[in-house]
């Protein structure tokens, strides 16, 4: 191994050190990564910011506003309610409440979809009179399930097929990827109706998540760099703007924050659950920079015009997915006029398609890109290659396949979707380039294992916003989602030679 190859494997080992660590933001660290890959001189400037130029980075990014104008809208607000109905017993909920979840996710990113859900499903499952914790974490699978299934339905799927497009110049359809995640979604939701549901603790969430009187109500707000409560600590901001209210937990980057201290200082991004009555919970929506969801019913009463706005805004969106499915359109040209449409029709304004998107996301996919550049150029991900064929290409692909599959699975249960997807992509690709087969079920495999984030509470943001506010334990990930993985796993593995021969 070349001088710049050892040092592109440091960089490398010093970022999974930082992300299991914990204690630095996952985009700080895969920027510094990349910074250091380009003071050393293993990267030009060019190659190491071309991630930020990348139709995947900008696809995201624009997809972000485009959700942002739809998510609040009547009908999503209403999901739960259509979804379940008045069903008490556990299996029959879980079940009408999974598959049209997953149904929706496929056409939105998981982490806005799990933020909108959590909450007002929470709220109807205290109405039904059903534990919390029998309808959490199945919510959580059946987004992520239901992510697998499009291009769009997670930013990972985005990134894999912008890195397959720059090495092939062909990436993923729009439903593409439903070949197998529509038979994982299904496989998936059956395990969780007869057997999942099962293993599913059978208590309340925590007692700080109670409804204390019918007066209150639940608020969910998010911190935009305008904000005036940046900087303040939590005593200075009950003080000052929550007289009547109280916090229930903070998300921040990915990590609940609980339980919180009278001095923690409120960030940029920082994902609230707060409680308190009407009349102070309509005040916070005079704070600048301050975005809410509100669960009571002050919010819920939406007039006609709300509805054929909503209706304007639903069928915006289906026309953007009809016309990638259809092939008239490229992903990033679709999302982009729909954008446009969106703001010259004042269905949101530009602080709020500003103050909509995830930066912290976008600098993650775009360092990523040059991350997965250094790894081939230095021949890194050749030399791991040459390992992983020399160990098992006696048992045929399918064996490549699972051993792909397993690493980028693990990788992502203990990092992070994305840092898995940047991470294993150029190995995997040097393996198909090493054995002469066709790279597309190689990556076809990573962008499903990737999102096979099931195990543990830290793989994704959503896993962690269910693991915050639904009082589960670590343990009920693992007991729940190991099997689920492997049911995903086996179907993959069996599925991708057949759809995407060698």
């Amino acid at each position: 191994m070349t001088l710049y190859g050892m040092m592109t494997v440091c960089i490398v080992c010093l970022l999974v050190f930082a992300l299991v660590a914990d204690k630095f933001e996952t985009d700080l660290v895969m920027f510094t990564a990349l910074v250091l890959l380009m003071v050393s001189g293993i990267l030009s400037p060019e190659e190491a910011l071309i991630g930020f130029a990348n139709e995947a980075t900008v696809t995201v990014g624009a997809l972000f506003i485009v959700i942002y104008s739809i998510k609040n809208t009547y009908y999503i607000k209403k999901l739960p309610e259509y979804m379940i109905g008045y069903e008490k017993r556990p299996q029959k909920a879980i079940f009408k409440l999974m598959l049209p979840a997953a149904c929706i996710s496929m056409f939105m990113n998981n982490t806005p979809l799990v933020v909108i859900l959590t909450p007002l499903v929470r709220k109807w499952a205290k109405k039904i009179g059903l534990p919390e914790t029998k309808l959490l974490i199945p919510l959580l699978y059946a987004v992520i399930l239901g992510g697998m299934c499009t291009l769009i339905g997670t930013s990972t799927n985005i990134v894999i097929s912008g890195l397959l497009m720059d090495r092939t110049g062909t990436g993923f359809s729009m439903f593409e990827l439903g070949l197998i995640g529509i038979p994982c979604a299904i496989l998936g939701i059956l395990y969780m109706t007869f057997i999942g549901s099962s293993m599913l603790p059978n208590h309340l969430a925590k007692d700080f998540l109670e409804e204390k009187n019918d007066s209150e109500c639940l608020v969910q707000a998010n911190i935009a760099s305008t904000c005036p409560l940046i900087g303040k600590t939590i005593k200075e901001v009950g003080l000052l703007w929550l007289k009547q209210s109280y916090f229930i937990t903070i998300i921040r980057s990915g990590k609940s924050i609980f339980p919180i201290s009278s001095r923690q200082t409120l960030q940029e991004g920082d994902f609230l659950l707060l409680k308190g009555d009407h009349e102070t919970i309509g005040g916070l929506k005079s704070i600048q920079g301050l975005t809410l969801e509100v669960e009571s019913e002050y919010k819920s009463s939406y007039s006609h015009e709300a509805d054929k706005k909503s209706i304007f805004l639903i069928s915006i969106f289906i026309m953007m997915i009809v016309s990638v499915g259809l092939g008239w359109l490229k992903m990033i040209t679709a999302v982009c006029i729909t954008v446009v449409i969106l703001l010259f029709s004042k269905s949101i304004s530009i602080e709020e398609a500003r103050n909509s998107i995830e930066w912290k996301l976008l600098i993650m996919i775009g360092s990523s890109f040059g991350i997965a550049k250094a790894l081939e150029k230095t021949g890194v991900a050749s030399a791991m290659a040459e390992w992983i064929t020399s160990h098992v290409m006696n048992y045929g692909p399918i064996v490549i396949l699972s051993v792909i599959f397993f690493l980028t699975w693990m990788t992502t249960e203990l990092l992070s979707n994305n840092a898995a997807a940047t991470m294993i992509f150029p190995i995997a690709y040097s393996v198909a380039e090493q054995m002469a087969l066709d790279p597309t079920p190689f990556a076809i495999t990573i962008a499903i294992a990737a999102s096979t984030s099931f195990a543990t509470p830290i793989g994704y943001q959503s896993n962690m916003i269910v693991y915050g506010t639904g009082g589960y334990s670590f343990s009920d990930f693992m007991k729940v989602g190991i099997p689920l993985g492997l049911i995903v796993m086996i179907v993959s593995v069996l599925l991708i030679p057949y759809f995407w021969p060698f």
